[in-house]
This record gives structure tokens, sequence and C-alpha cells, in this order.
């Protein structure tokens, strides 16, 4: 499958992790607060001409910030 990204190589994906651990004092480990998404596994499985929505996808390293992700299949070239 073909896809094309507006986002730089580095950059990376990531969801809130429904299930974050713990501390015992009840602080949240802050390595599990977010899940980070293989986008390339996600466009693999797509069909051509498919758009896939990810909802609730974060970007960045130190602050994360919301973005509006989509995915669309293209076609196959011949």
């Amino acid at each position: 499958m073909s896809y094309v990204s507006r986002l730089k190589l580095n950059n990376r994906i990531y969801q809130k992790n429904p299930e974050p651990t713990y501390f015992q004092d009840g602080n949240l480990k802050k390595q599990t607060e977010y899940l980070p998404l293989d986008i390339e596994m996600i466009m693999n499985r797509m069909q051509s001409g498919e758009i896939v929505e990810i909802r609730d996808a974060y970007i960045g390293k130190i602050k994360n910030y919301l973005l509006a992700s989509f995915c669309i299949g293209l076609p196959k070239f011949k």
C-alpha cells in the first residue's frame, strides 16, 4: 500500500492509554499515560480508497498536542 504523510519522519503519534499504571501513592506513571501508534501497520491493513480517522490522537515528545488525523488509502498505480 502506498501512502503520503505530511508529518515529519521523526514525529510519533500517540493515543491516551485507557488503563495507565499508577504508583502506590496514587500518582500516574507518566510513561504509561500515552500509547504510541504504529501508523505504518494501520496503513498496511487499509484497502485502496479506504478512509480511517484516528480519534483523540496526540503528537509531540515534550508537549502533547491534540491532532486531527486521517489516513486515506491511495489507489495502486501501474
